[in-house]
């Protein structure tokens, strides 16, 4: 099963799909699909006298250029940053894994956007982390964010070999600031699959 499809389950979507040209997938939210190019029928029954919400997903993407932050500095706000949120910024711009170890609590957990399954403890989300940093490092830009005292919420940006990433990481951190949950969601879709692409190279090189 493909990751589109493993998408639209995960949705509560039916299965079944088809995307002529690379155009639009049109969502209807309880009651299966429909693709404009697909003939206009919906897959999948809905739900009677219920007027389903409808989502577009685009499975593909123009050549975008990044964007600027979006209306704030991260670097002159940094101090009034709590101390994991800096901390995580400081191993984001040096790149450098080995930083990991200060900031992560021995049972912090880590959500994928591309494993449903949580990836548990320090060594599984140092790896994860160490890949990323590699992965997305050369062009993550993160453009703006959210926190308070036991959280935080950044929006970034990434280019990988051409193709554009946006997405969010969910930081939350326990009493002695140390990270007990880091999730990361990822858009639009040919982002996420190149993402998985190679980040499946380098969580195998590191374990070679």
């Amino acid at each position: 099963m493909d990751i589109l499809a493993l998408f639209t389950r995960g949705l509560g979507l039916h299965t079944g799909y088809c995307i002529p040209r690379n155009q639009y997938l049109v969502f209807m939210w309880r009651g299966g699909y429909v693709n404009p190019d697909c003939g206009g029928a919906a897959l999948g029954e809905t739900d009677p006298g219920q007027a389903p919400r409808q989502y577009v997903i685009s499975p593909t993407r123009p050549s975008v250029a990044l964007t600027p932050p979006a209306g704030m500095d991260l670097a002159t706000s940094m101090s009034d940053q709590p101390a994991p949120l800096r901390r995580w910024h400081a191993i984001a711009e040096s790149k450098n894994p080995a930083l990991l170890d200060d900031l992560l609590a021995d049972q912090v957990v880590f959500r994928s956007p591309a494993v449903f399954a949580p990836q548990e403890g320090k060594a599984l989300t140092t790896s994860y982390l160490s890949a990323a940093l590699k992965v997305l490092g050369p062009s993550l830009r993160y453009v703006s964010q959210w926190h308070d005292h036991a959280g935080a919420v950044l929006e970034f940006e990434a280019d990988l070999e051409g193709v554009y990433v946006q997405g969010v990481d969910i930081l939350r951190w326990n009493s002695e600031g140390k990270l007990v949950s880091f999730t990361v969601m990822v858009r639009p879709l040919r982002g996420l699959q190149k993402l998985v692409e190679l980040m499946a190279v380098e969580l195998a090189a590191g374990q070679a």
